[in-house]
């Protein structure tokens, strides 16, 4: 690509003055709006059950419906959040402190309104508006755009790819501020989300595991390196894009590890001597966090390192999680919350010695997560790929609903004996020991019965094929 292009993309993108960027340093406890109760309510005539689930930088809320009969959400935050419906991934920025009503249509869009607040609805429309109007508009869930891996041959396509869907992004809230008024702390943190969704655009390929740096082309590298003095924006942390696109950068810095024995203290490493001030502590928290369940070699002394140097949001989120996942892991262990498809019910320990001898490619899904239900076809493809092996893909379901469960599962031609039901979600000690957030949530469980892996990739990814395969030949 030339490089008078690059420098134009770059300098277009990245030239939004400071003083716009309306942001809250959760890290470093400079807060600029204290912590408040959200309220969603239904409206009466909703017919429709929808589901939420709420993206912010500690990524533990765990999805919620909302229908006629669970009618009411109360959510406690202290800065903006992104609430994304689950159904077709339509992202609500939300603030602390609203009463917000929903309302689906007859086509089942969701929307939320505020009594009396025409500038704040023209804000919560924006994404609704958004997801109906630009091709290629998914902002959360949403597949590669440069595919797994990067190749010589495809980078200038990719990078093309990048700067026309940032175009779109940019063009679309130009227009739409145009036909709408909207509050300036909207316009001023889409901006900078999108801004920093470009980058994160960039970098997507690198926070997908086994990606074989070999194949890494050096005018990629030099373009990342430019856009890497981005990441110095400490109050850009409460935008979601500025976080994407510090995750994805700590992943850069660490890529030559990733195939490593000692891939999570050498990234810890790399990424401590690579960024500064509060995006640091965000990256090393989102590594820890990532790897909290799983427990790498050397995790204990990088995690009470982090904790003991600095007391702020993320190291009292990092001893709530790990606190947490030490209570739940017994009673994750003794409590029989897995419901099997002929009425037996396991606990995970039992679960575990049900399959191991074998490797667990373990999906956890809802009759009503249409991206769950999207990705059916690509694991039905990877199962033929492991045929004659000794892999075994497990779906285990969070509907509340018992019968909801079993219509999906014979719908989506799931094996009753790889079905389960994880009863009471909200409380489980399964979901909160593995931080079950969000969902499709994936994960590789070993021979042995270990979880190696608690947030692996979507079947879509050729890359999966690779990852598995290394597991057996362990």
């Amino acid at each position: 690509m030339n490089k008078l292009l690059y420098l134009f993309l770059l300098s277009s993108l990245t030239g939004y003055s400071d003083k716009h960027q309306r942001g809250v340093n959760l890290a470093s406890g400079q807060h600029l709006l204290k912590n408040d109760t959200t309220i969603i309510k239904t409206d009466v005539h909703i017919e429709k059950e929808t589901s939420f689930y709420v993206v912010d930088e500690f990524n533990k809320s765990s999805p919620f419906l909302l229908d006629d009969k669970d009618h009411f959400k109360k959510l406690s935050f202290r800065a903006p959040v992104f609430l994304i419906e689950s159904y077709q991934q339509i992202p609500f920025l939300i603030n602390p402190g609203e009463q917000l009503i929903l309302k689906v249509d007859k086509n089942g869009i969701p929307g939320l309104n505020i009594a009396g607040s025409e500038i704040r609805n023209n804000d919560l429309r924006f994404f609704v508006d958004y997801s109906k109007k630009v091709i290629n508009s998914r902002l959360f869930k949403g597949k590669n755009s440069f595919g797994v891996y990067i190749k010589n041959t495809d980078f200038q396509d990719g990078i093309k790819k990048a700067q026309s869907d940032s175009g779109k992004r940019f063009t679309f809230l130009r227009n739409y501020q145009q036909s709408f008024k909207i509050s300036p702390e909207f316009a001023s943190y889409t901006h900078q989300f999108f801004k920093f969704l470009y980058i994160a655009d960039v970098l997507r390929p690198l926070t997908y595991l086994n990606i074989d740096m070999n194949e890494m082309p050096i005018p990629y590298s030099r373009y990342v390196e430019k856009l890497k003095s981005e990441m110095i924006c400490d109050n850009c942390l409460s935008n979601e894009g500025y976080r994407r696109a510090a995750v994805g950068m700590g992943n850069y810095v660490s890529r030559k590890f990733l195939n490593s024995n000692r891939k999570f203290s050498l990234s810890y490493g790399t990424i401590s001597s690579s960024f500064t001030g509060a995006t640091r502590r965000y990256i090393l928290f989102a590594l820890l966090n990532n790897n909290i369940a799983s427990l790498p070699t050397d995790f204990e002394n990088k995690l009470n390192a982090f904790i003991n140097e600095e007391t702020d949001a993320y190291s009292s989120a990092l001893i709530e999680r790990r606190d947490l996942i030490s209570k739940n892991k017994t009673d994750a262990t003794d409590k029989k919350e897995l419901l099997g498809s002929h009425g037996r019910k396991y606990s995970w320990n039992e679960f575990l010695e049900e399959n191991k001898g074998n490797i667990v490619y373990l999906d956890f899904w809802a009759s009503w997560c249409v991206p769950c239900r999207k990705a059916f076809p690509d694991s039905r493809q990877l199962e033929k790929i492991f045929k004659d092996k000794k892999v075994r893909f497990v779906f285990i379901s969070i509907d509340n609903n018992e019968a909801s469960w079993k219509k999906a599962m014979l719908e989506e031609h799931i094996d009753s004996s790889r079905s389960y039901l994880l009863s009471d979600e909200k409380n489980s000690a399964i979901s909160k020991r593995f931080a079950i957030s969000s969902i499709p949530r994936y994960m590789i469980i070993d021979k042995n019965g270990v979880v190696v892996d608690d947030n692996t990739l979507n079947p879509f990814f050729s890359n999966v094929k690779k990852i598995i395969t290394e597991h057996l030949s362990d």
